[in-house]
């Protein structure tokens, strides 16, 4: 049975399993060509598609269980007699979330299918749309798609990825507490998945009128359509971090919830306008 109150044992474990099958998917993976070693992957390699779509669900259920498990701390944080204790562990979990963000970004990324060039034509367009030099340093050790390929982004997705072990799980739980039955039927369950639905993998050039990036990115995508880069590639977005790192921190806590609602709310909408197109 699900159990709400164990959505941080849940997501270690899909974090696990994302971690182990990304270990095969990196061995097999060529920077230099990125399309071709992906289907490669899927074609050649034996069990190669299963395990890159383990990899690529088990990093969507990891975020998921994330995202239940912040919901399920969220109204605590709105408290007027909150801990530094708490308030501490809910920035690592923050940075958690928002690392777990960027590391399924830059994964997109580097499948380099449609999809993954829009994402990485459209992260690189808003990087270098910032004040120059933040901008353009930011671009050359995080994307430089350009100039570099996907080299960078594969990087930035290994420490990304980091991150996340460091902060986001042996930081913030100090040690890793999990049922070994949830990790087996889980580990079963994602792999039978996968046998049956294969991770998505679009052709790396598609006539189309709209390409589209990762589903957590339309939102930004859709106002990128009405308003300058600058302001909706980034400053929408850094909103929405400051909001929700610092949410326990502040006195107003509750008008900072409202505003925190509405952010997701509007960011829903607009998700919800750029899949209609």
């Amino acid at each position: 049975m699900f159990s709400f109150e164990k959505t941080g044992e849940y997501a270690t474990i899909f974090l696990i399993i994302s971690s182990l099958s990304g270990l095969v998917v990196a061995y097999h993976y060529d920077t230099a060509d990125p399309f071709v070693s992906t289907v490669a992957m899927d074609s050649v390699i034996p069990w190669g598609k299963t395990i890159r779509s383990a990899h690529f669900y088990s990093s969507q259920f990891f975020f998921g269980m994330l995202f239940l498990h912040v919901l399920r701390y969220i109204r605590q944080s709105t408290r007027d007699d909150v801990t530094r204790s708490f308030c501490i562990k809910w920035s690592v979990t923050g940075v958690s979330f928002i690392t777990t963000i960027l590391t399924l970004f830059t994964g997109y990324v580097l499948r380099y299918d449609s999809t993954g060039q829009a994402a990485g034509a459209i992260a690189e367009h808003l990087l270098l749309a910032m004040p120059q030099w933040p901008g353009e340093i930011l671009n050359h050790f995080l994307i430089s798609i350009q100039n570099d390929g996907v080299t960078r982004v594969y990087a930035a997705h290994i420490m990304l990825t980091c991150i996340i072990w460091t902060v986001g799980v042996f930081y913030h739980t100090r040690k890793l507490i999990f049922n070994n039955r949830s990790l087996w039927l889980f580990f079963s369950a994602v792999f039978f998945f996968c046998m049956l639905i294969p991770a998505p993998m679009d052709q790396s050039e598609t006539e189309i009128s709209i390409l589209k990036g990762p589903w957590f990115f339309l939102g930004v995508q859709e106002l990128l359509l009405h308003l300058p880069a600058f302001w909706a590639g980034i400053l929408f977005p850094a909103f929405f971090v400051l909001l929700f790192l610092f949410l326990p921190w502040l006195n107003a806590r509750k008008r900072l919830y409202s505003l925190l609602c509405l952010w997701i709310s509007s960011y829903l909408f607009l998700s919800l306008i750029m899949i209609l197109r």
